[in-house]
């Protein structure tokens, strides 16, 4: 709990007591999940973009791992090998990435041994009895499956769209619980709470495969799934670890704030999202971004390049919604993340370039998950592509 109390006096009351949890919070309770597949502009023009990135690509690979994806069948959140504090095998588990110990014991009981940080290296044996993997490829699976139907349609790529979905969110017997009480959760503390909801940045790619594929999948899938993510969201509004997200200035808060703004598109819920892109823009990009588009808070970081992609992209979504539902240009605010992509693209590596976002299908202790925010995905965004080996770099264009 001291973390919780550090973050959000880090930042100015008013802030905190103005910003927007309570007014979403209130809308989201009386939100109706409707049966029809109304599709909100957001999507219907996120889908023209995607079919037309799909026009202009050689999908051979992206098809042939459709099908790995469907072969290797549906994943389970209740199939563990460490159990939640809670006891319930539907809640997800996590532990912060970043720890370590000299031997690998159970990470919910606290160490005699020193529990060393080192930040942005994933200890492989944490992600290895997470759920966080699981979810990630869950999300990244449904989302590759969705892509290569919208290219070349079969129907087994629907049924396993729709198994996957019945299983993770809908079922009651395996459906994830819509909380993540338990996320990034430090190891070998003794703690048995968690502030991870970052984890949870996976399912805008869950969402887009709906979105993509919204009158083919049957209605009762969509209004299950929306069912889910309407309480999820409620979770997020009403917890305090959902609190404690949006309080903080980095990364982490700009995904919660995009996952929330896709919740809420998707439910057809517009008003609120004007007063999220609101918050974003007006208490996190000036903080974030300097007058040299660098973002001070990722450059600490010991992998800062990576970590300045990774909160780039969330603000280029929001920057993104709010111009189509707030009808705001933001000339200034696009000016300065163009000299963002134009300084990074000075400092970045060859690795980071395209190939960290390559799908890897195998539940492994290495396990290289599909990462859809590389630098190559400027070009496509934000119809983010899970191969991008083909983007030339010297086309980039950023409006």
């Amino acid at each position: 709990m001291k973390e919780n109390i550090k973050i959000i006096t880090n930042l100015s009351i008013s802030k905190l007591i103005f910003n927007y949890r309570k007014t979403v919070r209130d809308v989201v309770k009386k939100i109706e999940v409707e049966d029809t597949t109304n599709l909100h502009r957001y999507f219907s023009h996120l889908t023209s973009k995607y079919k037309t990135t799909l026009s202009n690509a050689d999908n051979t690979e992206l098809h042939q791992l459709a099908n790995q994806a469907v072969n290797l069948g549906i994943i389970s959140i209740t199939k563990k090998d460490v159990d939640p504090p809670s006891g319930c095998t539907k809640d997800y588990l996590s532990f912060a990435p970043y720890y370590y110990v000299n031997e690998n014991t159970n990470p919910l009981i606290k160490s005699k041994e020193n529990v060393q940080h080192r930040d942005s290296r994933s200890n492989p044996f944490l992600a290895s009895i997470s759920d966080k993997p699981k979810l990630a490829q869950v999300c990244a699976r449904l989302h590759l499956v969705a892509l290569s139907y919208c290219d070349a349609p079969e129907q087994q790529k629907i049924e396993y769209i729709q198994a996957q979905i019945n299983t993770w969110f809908i079922d009651g017997e395996t459906a994830m619980n819509p909380h993540m009480e338990f996320a990034q959760i430090m190891p070998w503390t003794g703690n048995q709470y968690g502030l991870g909801i970052i984890d949870s940045r996976w399912l805008l790619l869950a969402i887009e495969a709906c979105a993509l594929l919204n009158d083919k999948l049957d209605t009762d899938t969509l209004r299950g799934f929306k069912l889910w993510l309407k309480a999820f969201a409620a979770w997020i509004l009403n917890s305090k670890s959902g609190l404690t997200e949006v309080a903080r200035k980095n990364n982490r808060g700009s995904w919660v704030d995009v996952l929330l703004s896709y919740i809420l598109l998707f439910l057809n819920e517009e008003r609120c999202v004007a007063l999220i892109c609101n918050h974003t823009l007006k208490n996190r990009f000036d903080v974030q971004f300097d007058n040299n588009g660098d973002q001070p808070l990722e450059l600490t970081r010991y992998n800062p390049v990576s970590y300045s992609l990774y909160n780039y992209y969330p603000i280029k979504y929001i920057l993104l919604i709010d111009e189509l539902i707030n009808n705001q240009g933001n000339k200034e605010k696009k000016l300065k993340m163009n000299k963002t992509i134009f300084r990074l693209e000075a400092a970045i590596t060859c690795h980071e370039r395209g190939s960290i976002e390559h799908i890897d299908l195998k539940l492994s202790n290495n396990l290289n998950l599909y990462y859809p925010y590389s630098f190559a995905q400027v070009n496509t965004f934000p119809a983010v592509m899970p191969i991008t080996s083909q983007v030339k770099l010297n086309s980039l264009s950023v409006e």
